[in-house]
Formats: structure tokens, C-alpha cells, sequence
């Protein structure tokens, strides 16, 4: 990658970082092995960043068929046509899109099928007060309560963002957790709502929505952004979102050129 150009659109990306995220984190995590195109004129400009699959756990499973995985950025769609033309020849891609008129500037060039989508909900303006009935206890370690609600691959990578600042929210009903979620550092101010489980005979009262709400009137805290990013199938987690009062801020697409 070229450096001055990542930096460049790095620089250009984190003006809007809740829209951007997931370019924001595959810079950080990939930059090295990511090629990156980047065109401007004035004000407008234009990026084009690719990343091989391979390199990709998520994208090596899920998209076999696919070479690269694109992300496109900018506000001239002009700028974008061109920079398509720096596309390897006679290679598949998965695109991961996170505004519908880039959609339209890919469907210009390729057919496009596809794959799935996700919604990523924010707390805007709203204030959060976590529920006063103290039995939600917020926690930066896992007992071996905790940890059950999770699969052990689950529970490592868990481990993992518990030892960059995550916190657990659970809430108990007598001394058993019966609903919890994390919290933790995702990209600059953006903070991540994930691993909400609720177990199954407690299922159907609300305890999702009391530790969310909680979660989220933490994150709130110093300016920090609130992001909870669900698959657009999950009604379930759609509906925890709704019923907390979070916005709908960004829908994410992949398409899988063919």
C-alpha cells in the first residue's frame, strides 16, 4: 500500500468514522497488505481500497469464490468510475458497500449478486439511563457464570477485548446472570455493543433491552459513539435495537461480483 495515499484516506474517512468503519478497521488491521487507489479534484475526491481475501479470516470462510474483498469511499461518482478501472482483470470480488449510490456505480461495471447485509444502529442524541433495580452489574472480568453464555472460540475472542478496555454488562435475577452484552473499544470514539445473550428460559422479558440500555448509557460517557451492528435477518437483535431507542445510521451490503 502506498503509504501517503493511506494516510490520505485515512485522514478523509475518519470525518464521518461511524460511516466508515469498517474501511477505518480493515486499514488498521490490513494496511500492509491492502492495495489502495485514491483520486481528488478540489474538494472532491474518490478511493478505491482492495484487500486480497486470503488474508481475511472472515472473508477466506465466508467468500471462497472471491479473490479480493473492495470498499469504496468518496463523494464524486465520477472520480469512483474511473478509479474501477484499476480493477484486476478476470477476478471476482466481494464488495462491502455502505451506501446505496456506490451499489449503483459497481452495477455500471459488473453484475452484482448479493451476499448478505448489516444495520448498524447508533444512539444519536438520545440519553440512556441504565435500569435502578440494581441487578445489573457491570464487570470487566468473566467468572465462570459469565463465560457460559458463550461458546469457548466465542469466550476467547471476548478475552481478547477484555484486555483492550471491554466491559460486561449482566444482569442478574437472584445470583444467576440471566441477560448480559459487552462494550468495548472499536475504532477511535466508537465503542461496540456485541455478544448479547440471553438465557433461554429468561427469554421474552425484556432483560436484553435493560442490559443494552445500560451498556449503552455507559458508552455515552466522554463523547464516545455508540455502535451496534446487527446481520439485517436477526429480527430478534433488530428489535432490541428498536426498543432501546437507537437509529438506524448505516446499512452495510457485500456484493459478490460475477
Amino acid at each position: 500500500m502506498d503509504r501517503p495515499t493511506s494516510a490520505s484516506i485515512t485522514a478523509r474517512l475518519q470525518s464521518d468514522p461511524l460511516l466508515h468503519i469498517t474501511l477505518l478497521k480493515m486499514l488498521e488491521s490490513f494496511g500492509g497488505g491492502m492495495t489502495a487507489h485514491m483520486a481528488e479534484e478540489g474538494e472532491q475526491w474518490g478511493a478505491l481500497l482492495l484487500l486480497p481475501a486470503e488474508l481475511n479470516a472472515y472473508d477466506r470462510l465466508t467468500y471462497p469464490e472471491a479473490s479480493h474483498a473492495g470498499f469504496l469511499a468518496g463523494n464524486s461518482d465520477s472520480l469512483l468510475l474511473g478509479l474501477l478501472d484499476r480493477l484486476p482483470e478476470s477476478e471476482r470480488f466481494v464488495f462491502k458497500l455502505q451506501l446505496p449510490r456506490f451499489k449503483a456505480i459497481l452495477a455500471s461495471r459488473f453484475r452484482l449478486e448479493k451476499a448478505r447485509g448489516f444495520y448498524t444502529y447508533t444512539a444519536g442524541d438520545t440519553a440512556f439511563q441504565a435500569p435502578l433495580d440494581g441487578r445489573i452489574v457491570e464487570t470487566s472480568g468473566v467468572d465462570d457464570g459469565l463465560a457460559s453464555f458463550w461458546t469457548p472460540p466465542e469466550a476467547e475472542e471476548l478475552l481478547g477485548y477484555i484486555n483492550k478496555g471491554a466491559r460486561l454488562f449482566a444482569l442478574y435475577v437472584g445470583d444467576e446472570p440471566a441477560s448480559v452484552c459487552a462494550a468495548f473499544p472499536n475504532f477511535g470514539p466508537i465503542w461496540e455493543i456485541g455478544f448479547l445473550r440471553t438465557r433461554e428460559r429468561f427469554q421474552g422479558r425484556g432483560l436484553a433491552k435493560q442490559v443494552v440500555s445500560a451498556a449503552m448509557a455507559s458508552i455515552g460517557k466522554d463523547g464516545r459513539i455508540a455502535r451496534y451492528h446487527v446481520l439485517e435477518t436477526n429480527e430478534a437483535s433488530i428489535k432490541v435495537a428498536e426498543s432501546v431507542g437507537l437509529s438506524r445510521a448505516v446499512h452495510l451490503e457485500h456484493f459478490l461480483t460475477c
